[in-house]
Formats: C-alpha cells, sequence, structure tokens
C-alpha cells in the first residue's frame, strides 16, 4: 500500500480515504469490544471509571479490528455488486479474527477459546452493538471501494496508453479482441 501511494498510482486523496476506512474500523471494533466486555456480567468494572484495563480492552479489540480489516483486505472493498456479496462475507470472516485476535489480547488463553462465542452471542443479544460493528464494515467496504474504483480507471487508461503506443502487429499479437 505504501508503495502504491509513492509511486502514484494512488493519490494523496485516495491514500486519505483509505486511512480513513482503516481508521473508522478501528474506532468501531474498539468501541463494540468494549461495549461488549462492559455489558457482560462476569466483567469487573472500575468504581472511578474507565481505568487502565479499560483502556487495554479498547486499544486491543481496535488494534484486533485493525488486524482483520489487513487480513480479510481481498474481500473487503471490491466495487460492484459481486464486491458486496464479497464483503458481507469478509465481514463474517473479520468478526471472528477480530474476536480470536482481541480475545488473545485481552485475556490470552481463555480469550481465544471463548471471544468468539461471547461476541456471537452478543451481537444476538444485542443487534444495536450489531448494527453499529456492521455499519462500520460496510462504511470501510465503500470507502475502500471508491479507493478501488478509482485505481482501476487509472490503469485502465494507463493501459490503453501502453496498447496505442505499439504497432498493430503488436497489438494482435498482444490484445486479441
Amino acid at each position: 500500500m505504501v508503495a502504491r501511494i509513492f509511486n502514484g498510482s494512488i493519490t494523496t486523496t485516495d491514500g486519505r480515504t483509505a486511512v480513513l476506512a482503516y481508521a473508522a474500523v478501528t474506532v468501531l471494533t474498539g468501541l463494540t469490544g468494549y461495549m461488549i466486555l462492559s455489558d457482560a456480567a462476569m466483567w469487573p468494572t472500575a468504581p472511578g471509571g474507565i481505568g487502565i484495563y479499560d483502556g487495554w480492552m479498547i486499544f486491543a479489540s481496535g488494534l484486533a479490528g485493525l488486524t482483520s480489516l489487513m487480513i480479510a483486505r481481498g474481500w473487503v472493498g471490491t466495487p460492484g455488486a459481486l464486491g458486496a456479496v464479497r464483503a458481507c462475507f469478509g465481514a463474517l470472516v473479520m468478526l471472528i479474527l477480530a474476536s480470536l485476535i482481541g480475545g488473545s489480547l485481552i485475556t490470552p488463553i481463555y480469550g481465544t477459546i471463548y471471544a468468539p462465542f461471547i461476541v456471537l452471542s452478543a451481537f444476538l443479544e444485542n443487534p444495536v452493538v450489531a448494527a453499529l460493528w456492521c455499519s462500520g464494515v460496510f462504511i470501510a467496504h465503500w470507502l475502500l471501494a471508491q479507493v478501488e474504483r478509482k485505481r482501476l480507471a487509472i490503469l485502465s487508461a494507463q493501459e490503453k496508453q501502453a496498447q496505442s503506443s505499439l504497432s498493430p502487429l503488436s497489438q494482435a499479437y498482444f490484445y486479441r479482441k
């Protein structure tokens, strides 16, 4: 991604859009993780508000969301109707990965085992939390699809320019229609 930004195929505006998509997922996953864990009956709460461990929960959940988006990036951000279907599958993959990574960071052994079940049951119990997280994933999908659409338009124009500079024989041999 960084190499594409510096060689000019992604402009700074597109780079900012991609960073905004990653930041949206990070913030909303951190918020969702905190809402799920603070709502759990077995979770200890600090008497003075948000403590250090609560901050760690938010940071670990956000980092898990960021990492899961980076891993599931092949499914999220593809333009078109097929891209929306792939984004639904990507959201499911991101949910599983974010819960595994976040659970492993928050409570290393038990979190890895129980976090996917806790997140799934929390989403079924409180659809508002699920809608919040899913809206963040689909906003990121929409933003990344805009970046991908612009990138494909630039590459298509560059390909047409490169093809027009070839001789007719080379065009017929390399670019059959």
